[in-house]
Parts: C-alpha cells; structure tokens; sequence
C-alpha cells in the first residue's frame, strides 16, 4: 500500500511586521475611545424602594466600583441602604477576543513518498502563492484580530422579597484604551442612567 506524506520546511520565517494586529475598517462594533451599552428590563423597579448595592466578588476593582455606582446612584437621586428591597449587584470580567489565522509563508517544500520498495524524495520551490506567500511576495498569510478582546461591567437588580431579577445592563470597551480600572470606572455613568431601562445596543464616550 502507497503512502504519500508532506513535510513542509519554513525557510522565511514571519517577522513582526508579517502579522495582522489591525482589522479591516467597521470590523469592530466600537472605535477607540467609545464603549458599548446593553440594558434589559425584565420587570418595572418598584416605586421609591432603596437599593442595596453589592459586588458578586470582592475583589478590589470590585469594591472600588461598587463605591462609584454608590455615589453615581445617590446624584441620581436614588436612596441606598443595607438592608435595600433591590439587591444591585456588579460584576466584572474580560472577555477574550478571537483570531484568524491563515497559511504561513513558506519558500521551500520537500515532498516524500514511499512505497514497500522505494523512497523518493523531491524539493520544491515556492516562488509565489496570493495566500501564504512565496519567494517572490508575502502573500496575505498571518493572523488576524475577528474580534477584540475587551472588559465587560455588568450591573443586575434583583427583588429581595422574591428573588425576581428586574433589570441587568452591561457595558464593554476594548483593552489598552486605558488603564483597567480607569476604563470599567468610566462606564459606571451609563450604566447608572440606564437603570430600569432597556437599551439595545448603544455606544457612548469613555471618559
């Protein structure tokens, strides 16, 4: 039985400037500098009740945010309490973005093949391919960004007296538009105005 394998040898190897760190343009949902809100409200907020605010971990990002929701909820004129019938919970993770990645240049090929009575072996010349590249271009090949990686701030409401949720939001930006903390603190007034609203999808400044 004939059995036929390829050993490909890279004899360029890609450089820094051979991978796609940028997506094409309107690839991302978000440009530098703006973040994107969600809010769904699945029950109206009962009328004039305080709200407990609480953070799901407490990790110190986690309590320096659940101090800024405090005081962004006290100048909207909601009232606070320890004891709240509506639990506001925030939560923070990172989402990781996903890549593409295609052929990698290569200029030189050798080919094996071996039978029960022989064993040849021949060498091949790449000398241009539009996909991974050759002797003669570098081809598109490499890797690209398909979506970014990004922090997530997540605020829901819950009814204490029956464990209902209310309302949930959630707000994203993309890394390294600013220190972490700073970013996730910069989403804090907009999730704050969305309370009991529903917001399909909407962008807005960092700050």
């Amino acid at each position: 039985m004939r059995r036929g394998f390829w050993i490909i040898v890279v004899a360029v190897a890609m450089s820094a400037s051979g991978v796609s760190a940028q997506a094409p343009a309107g690839m991302y949902a978000q440009a530098p500098g703006e973040g994107i809100l969600n809010a769904v409200s699945y029950r109206p907020l009962p009328t004039g009740e305080m709200i407990r605010v609480q953070a799901l971990d407490n990790s110190d990002d986690n309590l320096t945010l659940v101090e800024e929701v405090k005081k962004a909820l006290a100048t909207r004129g909601y009232g606070l309490a320890e004891d709240g019938r509506m639990i506001l919970t925030v939560e923070t993770h990172n989402e990781i973005g996903a890549w593409s990645t295609t052929d990698r240049r290569h200029v030189i090929e050798f080919q094996t093949q071996t039978n029960s009575h022989t064993s040849d072996s021949e060498v091949k010349l790449n000398l241009f391919n539009s996909n991974s590249g050759g002797l003669l271009n570098k081809g598109s090949g490499g890797t690209t960004i398909v979506t970014p990686s990004q922090y997530v701030v997540e605020i829901s409401v819950e009814d204490a007296t029956n464990g209902k949720q209310l309302w949930q939001a959630w707000a994203t930006a993309r890394f390294g538009q600013s220190d972490r903390l700073d970013l996730m603190r910069s989403m804090i007034p907009v999730l704050s105005d969305a309370l009991g609203k529903t917001i399909p999808r909407e962008t807005f400044q960092l700050r």
